[in-house]
């Protein structure tokens, strides 16, 4: 079955010219689900909440200038929802916004105007989030409906990094990979051995590539290698500071605080 989709936005030229992206053909081959429906739209962050309620839908899309109820708002209700929550993709032409969302638990962020390269990316990158809410709350056929994304995800992710070198191509294996950290556009690579390696992809590329099973995006800047971590260590706001094996720390934003609790449990 297609993931439902609820589109907020106040501008009804905005939700159409959404909706006419997600219907379309994507960039890069096809998702790891039949399709995307939308089914419904609202205009404000009241009605959001209400549509929400009644359609259960598995994504939610919203603009942070939505009228009424402010966006970060309408996600941190939507999270706190007493029911399975729905994967949130904000848009924005705000980069400030952008940052603030992804700290608040957004799976992604469209910028405004969107690109059909950027929607097709921002809907596998919320394929991890929404495999996690399923397997915390499998509801009736929501575990069905991912089956589909589970295997793709599971298929065939990185085991070796390519990295350029002033020598050449140094190949980093990925189980000696302790964390990943954003740098500009690029990332810095963590290893065991204490080298670190700058790969010329962004930090989002590599979360699409490696395999969820062994790395979190823990914040908007952050990999860590999972069975790199040690302790759990609670801060201010509910928030961890995740100890890695070779005793850095990286704290985690709320969203993923949250994800690290339940798994823990």
């Amino acid at each position: 079955s297609p993931l439902r989709a609820l589109l907020v936005d106040g501008e009804p030229d905005d939700r159409r010219a959404l909706r006419e992206l997600l219907a379309g053909p994507l960039p890069g081959g096809p998702l790891p689900f039949p399709a995307v429906d939308v089914v419904g739209e609202a205009g404000d962050g009241d009605a959001a909440l209400d549509r929400a309620a009644a359609l259960a839908p598995d994504l939610v899309f919203v603009d942070t200038e939505v009228p009424g109820r402010p966006a970060l708002d309408v996600l941190a209700a939507l999270d706190a929802s007493p029911h399975p929550p729905p994967t949130v993709v904000v848009t924005t032409a705000s980069e400030d916004a952008a940052l603030e969302a992804y700290d608040r638990g957004a799976a992604d962020v469209l910028r405004k105007p969107v690109r059909a390269d950027r929607r097709g990316r921002s809907l596998r990158r919320a394929v991890p989030t929404l495999l996690h809410r399923a397997r915390l709350a499998p509801g009736a056929g929501h575990t069905e409906r991912l089956d589909a994304a589970r295997a793709a995800l599971t298929a065939a992710p990185l085991d070796r990094l390519w990295v350029r070198q002033p020598s050449g191509l140094a190949v980093l294996r990925t189980d000696e990979v302790v964390r990943i950290e954003a740098q500009g556009d690029y990332a810095l690579v963590r290893m065991r051995s204490g080298a670190s390696h700058l790969a010329y992809l962004t930090l989002a590329e590599l979360e699409e590539r490696l395999s969820p099973r062994a790395f979190l995006r823990v914040h908007r800047s952050h990999i860590v290698h999972l069975d790199r971590v040690v302790a759990l260590e609670a801060v201010d706001g509910g928030r961890y500071a995740v100890v890695l094996d070779d005793g850095s720390e990286v704290v985690a934003s709320r969203s993923r605080s949250r994800m690290l609790r339940d798994v823990a449990c």
